[in-house]
C-alpha cells in the first residue's frame, strides 16, 4: 500500500479519527431509535413514516458500502473517506433542518450513502497501518467503539432531547454531527496519508447496479410491507432479490475468471473465516437492532417512559459493551479464541430472555433497576461478540482485498439492522395495532425479545468457522 507508515504517533492520530468517525456512524445508526416518538409528534408524521427515518439511513449504507470500499481501493482511501465525510456533514446539517418528514426521510438516506462511502475505508485503514501481530488491538479498539455507540446512541439522543439546547429538540441530534465532522475532515486531511490497492483495479458499473437492485428489491419490501398489509407484490420482490442476487454472482464469477477487477472478491469465499465473519454478523445484527428497537419502544410508548428515563435505563447494557470488549481482547481472546464469541453470544441470549422475563413479571410497574443484573449480562455478551469478531473475519483476507471485504462485511451488518428492525418491528407492531394498549405492547415486546434470543442462539453454529484462534494474513506491502 502507498504511503503508509505503521510507525509512530502519526499512525496513532489516524486511528483515532477513523474510530470517531465509525463512533459517528453506529451513532447516527441507533441514536434515532430514542427519538423517533419526537420526531413523530414534531413533524406529524405516521408510524411507517418514522420507521423511514431509521431504515433510510441503512438502507442508504447498505446500497452502497461495498462499491464505497472498492473506490477506495482504487481512487485512495484518504479521498473517499473525505468525500464520504464531507458528505456525511452536510446531509446531517439537511436532517437537522428537516420541515417535513419526507425531506427528513431524503437526508437521511443521503448520509447513509456517504457513510457507505466513509466507513469502508474505516477497516482498510487499519489493515494496511497495523502489521498482522497488531492489529488485534485496532479491531478491538474498532469493535468496541462500535459496540459502545451502539447502545450509548440513546442515551446521548435522549439527553440532547431533555436539555432541548436552542429549543431544537430533536434536531439537535443531527446538527451536533456538523462540528463534529467539520474538525474530523479537518484532521483527516492533515494526518491520513493516501492509500490504493497496489493492483490495477477498475470500478464495476454493472455489479454495482446488480448489487443495488437486489439489496432494494429485498430490503423495500421488508421495510414497507407491514404498514401495507403484504401484498402480493412484496413477496414477489423478496423472490426477484434472490434471482438478481444469482444474476450478480454468476456476472461476479465471469468477471474474476477473466480479470476484470469484479466489485465482490469472490475468493474471500474461499475462507471459512469470512464465510463465518459475515454469517454471525449478519444474524446478530438482526438479533441485536430488531431487540434494540423494540425495548425502546416499549419503555417509552408502552410504559410512558421519558427518553432520558429509557436511555438510563439502558445504561448498565452500555457501560458493559466496551468494558467487556476490552477484556476480551487483551485477555480472552488470545487465551480461548472462538470460544469467547460462543460465550458472548449465549451470554447476549440470556440477558435477552432475562430481560424479557423481568418485563413481564413487573408489567406496568417495571422499574429500571430491576432490570440491571439481566442488562449488565447482556452488555457483558455483546461486548465478547463484537470485540474479537472483526478480527477474526479479516484474519485471513489477503491485503489487497482489504476494502472489498470491509464492504462485504458493513454491508451484512447493515442488512441484517435493516432485516431485524423490519422483522422484530412487525412483530411487535402487529400486537400493538391501532389500540395502543399496555397489554399490546406486553405481548409485542414478548414475542419480539424471544425471536431475538432463538437468533442469537441459531447464529452459534455459524462461530465453529471461524479459526480456533487468530492466525493474521501476513502481506508484504
Amino acid at each position: 500500500m502507498q504511503g503508509e507508515n505503521r510507525n509512530g504517533k502519526r499512525r496513532t492520530f489516524a486511528l483515532v479519527i477513523l474510530l470517531f468517525a465509525s463512533f459517528m456512524d453506529i451513532l447516527d445508526t441507533m441514536i434515532i431509535n430514542i427519538a423517533i416518538p419526537s420526531i413523530q409528534s414534531g413533524l406529524q408524521a405516521g408510524s411507517s413514516a418514522v420507521e423511514w427515518t431509521a431504515n433510510a439511513y441503512i438502507l442508504g449504507m447498505a446500497l452502497i458500502i461495498i462499491t464505497g470500499g472498492r473506490l477506495g481501493d482504487i481512487l485512495g482511501r484518504k479521498k473517499m473517506f473525505m468525500i464520504g465525510m464531507a458528505g456525511f456533514t452536510i446531509a446531517s446539517a439537511f436532517s437537522g433542518l428537516a420541515a417535513t418528514i419526507n425531506v427528513l426521510i431524503f437526508s437521511r438516506a443521503i448520509q447513509g450513502i456517504m457513510a457507505g462511502i466513509m466507513i469502508p475505508q474505516v477497516l482498510s485503514y487499519i489493515q494496511v497501518l497495523f502489521a498482522p501481530k497488531e492489529r488485534a488491538g485496532a479491531l478491538g479498539a474498532y469493535s468496541g467503539i462500535s459496540g459502545f455507540a451502539t447502545v450509548a446512541g440513546p442515551i446521548l439522543g435522549a439527553f440532547l432531547i431533555k436539555i432541548n439546547l436552542l429549543q431544537l429538540g430533536w434536531r439537535t441530534l443531527f446538527l451536533i454531527n456538523v462540528p463534529i465532522g467539520v474538525f474530523i475532515f479537518i484532521a483527516a486531511a492533515i494526518v491520513l496519508t493516501e492509500s490504493k490497492s497496489t493492483n490495477p483495479l477498475r470500478v464495476d458499473i454493472l455489479g454495482t447496479l446488480m448489487a443495488m437492485a437486489s439489496l432494494i428489491l429485498l430490503l423495500y419490501p421488508l421495510i414497507q410491507g407491514n404498514s401495507l398489509g403484504w401484498p402480493v407484490w412484496t413477496y414477489i420482490s423478496m423472490a426477484a432479490a434472490l434471482i438478481v442476487g444469482i444474476l450478480f454472482i454468476v456476472y461476479e464469477k465471469r468477471r474474476t475468471k477473466l480479470n476484470k477487477s469484479p466489485l465482490i472478491a469472490l475468493n474471500l469465499f474461499q475462507f471459512k473465516s469470512f464465510i463465518g465473519g459475515v454469517s454471525v454478523f449478519t444474524l446478530f445484527m438482526i438479533a441485536m437492532s430488531g431487540y434494540f428497537l423494540v425495548f425502546t419502544f416499549y419503555l417509552q410508548m408502552g410504559l410512558q417512559f421519558t427518553p432520558l428515563h429509557a436511555a438510563l435505563t439502558a445504561l448498565p447494557f452500555s457501560l458493559m459493551v466496551p468494558v467487556m470488549a476490552g477484556f476480551s481482547v487483551m485477555k480472552l481472546a488470545p487465551k480461548f479464541g472462538r470460544k469467547v464469541v460462543v460465550s458472548g453470544l449465549i451470554l447476549c441470549a440470556i440477558g435477552l430472555a432475562g430481560v424479557e422475563w423481568v418485563m413481564h413479571g413487573a408489567g406496568p410497574s417495571l422499574s429500571s433497576w430491576q432490570l440491571l443484573p439481566v442488562l449488565l449480562i447482556g452488555g457483558a455478551g455483546m461486548g465478547m461478540v463484537v470485540a474479537s469478531l472483526t478480527d477474526f473475519s479479516l484474519s485471513q483476507v489477503p491485503q489487497q482485498d482489504a476494502g472489498s471485504a470491509s464492504g462485504i462485511l458493513n454491508m451484512m451488518q447493515q442488512v441484517g439492522s435493516s432485516i431485524g428492525i423490519a422483522i422484530l418491528g412487525t412483530i411487535f407492531f402487529n400486537f400493538i395495532g391501532s389500540l395502543f394498549e399496555i397489554s399490546g405492547f406486553a405481548m409485542g415486546v414478548r414475542y419480539a425479545i424471544w425471536s431475538a434470543v432463538g437468533i442469537l442462539i441459531l447464529t452459534i453454529p455459524f462461530v465453529f468457522l471461524l479459526p480456533k484462534k487468530i492466525h493474521q494474513h501476513t502481506d508484504s506491502l
